[in-house]
Formats: C-alpha cells, structure tokens, sequence
C-alpha cells in the first residue's frame, strides 16, 4: 500500500511516518508540508507530490481540503481525513468527492474512543433525562481548537441516545441560569503535555457514572490510520466512518 501523509512534519505526520516505516505492507510515497524537504519527497507545493497513492492521510488543517481531494481524484486514491473543523463549503467538497472514492472522515481514529462512543450513545439512550450529562476533554498546549473533534463526536453520540437535549453549554461563565433538564454541558480543558483525555459524565440522583477514554501516546492514532487505511483500500467509493473499520 503505497501512502501520501498531508501535514507529513506535524506532531501525528511523524507518528504515521515512524508506524508505517517498521511495516512491510506500506511505502510511504511522500508528503506535504509547510516545510518543504524535496530530497525526502517532502513538499509545499501539492502539485510536486509523487504520483499513485493507493491512500492519502490527512493530519493537517481544513484549509487543505481542496488540494487533498484534487490529488486523490487525480491519483484514484482513497482519503482519511483526521482533521475537524470543516466549513458548509468543504463538507459539500468533501460529499461530492465520496461519490468517486472511498473517503474516511473521523474526528478520532483510536479503536477505543469509536468503541466509546457506541457506548455513550447506548448509555444516554439508557439512562435517559434522569441524569444530567456533562463531557470534558483536556488535550496539550498546542492544540488550537477546542472543543476536541472527539468531543464533538461524543456530543453526537449523546444526543442520538437523548433527542430530547436540545442546548449545548460550551464551558460555563457567569450566567445566573440553573442547569436546565436539556442541557448538555461541554468543557475543554488545555495544559502540558495531555495527548488526550474524554470524559462522559452521567450525573444523576445520588450516583454518578463516567466512560471515560485516555490516551497515553499518539502512537494509537497512527496505528488506527494505518490499519483503516488497509481496509479502506478494498472499500467502494462512500464517505466512511470509523465504525466501518471496526
């Protein structure tokens, strides 16, 4: 399986690049960056990049998403998108191109948060609005955006298991509102070095239950890349989730 890395020299480019080089089964082709190395096929421009990736990785920012989905259709190669933050325009871009390749798009690539996130929504739709539901996720200095793509995933889950949550609080500031009953409260937290922490929190009458996901290293999600690449590979053309790796 032959691999394009988007945002090659980035914290998680470096993971994919370390996992896939100690696998057999990948050669990686090249990848594009900001900081272009031509003599490590490393390049600014994405028309430079070598041709004929069977899948092209995508850890970088939205605003790539127009030279990713013209190298793919160019190349006939299938697309993970682990990036979040795409506007109206680039999801339509993004829905349109899935209509000729495979495309994965996922918020998280880690087995266990798409496993979590199946139990969340059981859970919510379970316990139902007796309890109050709260979600907090820490991640490391660096990370710009918040909340998490993770955490916005978990928010889906918990409101297809409770339809009846129709307000979202993002953190919590001086407001002298009380909670409602469809509240659902999501707080980001940001320091150090945390490579990920989610939380679900389900509070009820006298007892509280957490599903709660940590991540010790990035290597989970350069694996979880890998590995759903391979099978996306054998995919026909569709827009992809994670649970379709599982």
């Amino acid at each position: 399986m032959k691999i394009i890395v988007w945002g090659i020299r980035g914290h998680m480019g470096e993971w994919i690049v370390r996992q896939a080089s100690a696998d057999p089964d990948i050669e990686l082709l090249g990848g594009a960056d900001a900081a272009a190395d031509p003599e490590h096929n490393i390049f600014a421009d994405p028309a430079a990049l070598p041709c004929g990736a069977d899948v092209v990785i995508d850890f970088s920012r939205p605003a790539a998403i127009d030279d990713i989905l013209a190298y793919a259709l160019a190349n006939d190669s299938a697309v993970i998108l682990a990036t979040t933050g795409y506007d109206e325009r680039q999801l339509d871009a993004i829905d349109r191109a899935s209509k000729r390749i495979p495309i994965l798009k996922s918020g998280n690539l880690s087995v266990g948060v798409n496993l979590m996130t199946a139990l969340v929504e059981e859970t919510a739709q379970k316990l139902g609005p007796a309890y109050d539901v709260e979600i907090v996720e820490a991640h490391h200095r660096r990370k710009v955006d918040s909340p998490s793509g993770t955490a916005n995933m978990l928010l889906d889950a918990v409101k297809k298991g409770r339809p009846d949550l129709d307000r979202v609080e993002y953190g919590r500031h001086a407001a002298l509102d009380p909670r409602k009953p469809t509240d659902v409260g999501v707080h980001s937290i940001r320091g150090g070095t945390i490579v990920g922490e989610h939380t679900v929190l389900f509070a009820g009458d006298d007892e509280i239950i957490e599903i709660k996901h940590t991540a010790l290293s990035r290597v989970i999600f350069a694996n979880g890349a890998l590995e759903s690449a391979k099978k996306l590979t054998k995919k026909a053309p569709g827009l992809y989730s994670m649970k379709d790796m599982l």
